[in-house]
């Protein structure tokens, strides 16, 4: 019987290597089909705050300098008390700012969430005064001003910050009510300073600009201390953390009941919200509205419009966190 010498080679002699099959998928070894490795978990994204976000940064585009003559007056931020729609962009920023931090903060706080805190203060502030610095010397620093809008971001966040972690140490866990209790008294109280403590020129002036002043002295405030007031004074700053705090306050319903219960989510941001219409209104009877001087009465209303903005909870996934 005839063999085929393919089969039985000659001795001495080894078959040729097979050829490999290129048209075969390489196996993946982190795939899915390897149940041994664990997966990033997928984190949700709320459509909602997203929303909330893109609705500012397009709010933001128009500044005050869109405005042509007497037309679109409501672009300019008001000459002194009154309220334009311009003046609630910030407010309503420092708000986001605080919803970010309620994601952030929603597990244990580990050293590297403190780090990542403390990091983001000093690069707020940094980044602010080289703001600041663009277009004079930067080699003389005796008339450069250390206060402004980012730094005012990154007090506020921090103090938001430090409220939240010290009421966990207190009750091992976020309060909500203790959180907005916290926020509403800290602006009564600034307004309260603003209303009992006398500076000149009266109607046009700021008392805490004298407390900026002796910490930072008048060349480093806003315009040398000349105006009588600093938008973004450091106590200013400290007493914007309110924003921040409403905002947490609300990424936490956001959180916990957005997903499975948005009637829920907006009965309880829609009551957030007419509590603040409400003590506005009151507190207009005090003192008129004044962004320069974050009045109560101008505070409340914006922290208003920041609320309904984003009372939905609805939530799309994504790899990345919300």
């Amino acid at each position: 019987m005839k063999t085929d010498p393919d089969e039985h080679p000659p001795t001495g002699e080894q078959p040729p290597p097979a050829e490999p099959d290129r048209t075969a998928a390489p196996a993946d070894p982190v795939g899915p089909e390897r149940p041994d490795i664990p997966q990033a978990p997928r984190r949700a994204r709320f459509a909602s705050v997203d929303t909330f976000r893109g609705l500012l940064l397009m709010g933001m585009v128009f500044t005050p300098s869109t405005a042509v003559g007497d037309h679109f007056a409501f672009l300019r931020h008001a000459e002194w008390d009154g309220i334009t729609m311009n003046d609630w962009i910030f407010p309503a920023f420092l708000v986001t700012s605080g919803l970010s931090l309620s994601f952030l903060l929603r597990n244990p706080s580990k050293q590297a969430t403190y780090r990542r805190l403390i990091r983001r203060l000093i690069l707020l502030v940094v980044l602010g005064i080289a703001y600041n610095a663009y277009g004079t010397s930067w080699f003389d620093i005796t008339e450069l001003r250390f206060t402004g809008v980012l730094q005012m971001i990154g007090i506020a966040g921090a103090c938001g910050a430090a409220v939240v972690l010290a009421s966990r140490a207190m009750f091992g866990a976020d309060k909500m009510w203790l959180l907005i209790t916290v926020a509403t008294a800290g602006l009564i109280l600034y307004g309260l300073g603003l209303d009992l403590i006398s500076c000149e020129p009266i109607g046009r002036c700021s008392p805490y600009l004298e407390f900026d002043t002796a910490i930072l002295t008048d060349s480093h405030v806003y315009r040398a201390g000349q105006a009588g007031w600093d938008p973004e004074g450091l106590v200013l700053s400290i007493a914007s953390s309110a924003f921040v705090l409403y905002g947490y306050s609300a990424g936490m319903v956001i959180r916990r009941i957005g997903q499975t219960d948005r009637p829920g989510t907006v009965l309880r941001i829609g009551a957030l919200a007419s509590a603040c219409f409400l003590a506005g209104l009151a507190a207009s009877l005090w003192a008129p509205p004044n962004k320069r001087l974050l009045t109560p009465s101008f505070a409340l209303p914006a922290l208003l419009v920041s609320a309904s903005a984003r009372p939905t909870g609805r939530a799309r996934h994504s790899p990345s966190s919300a």
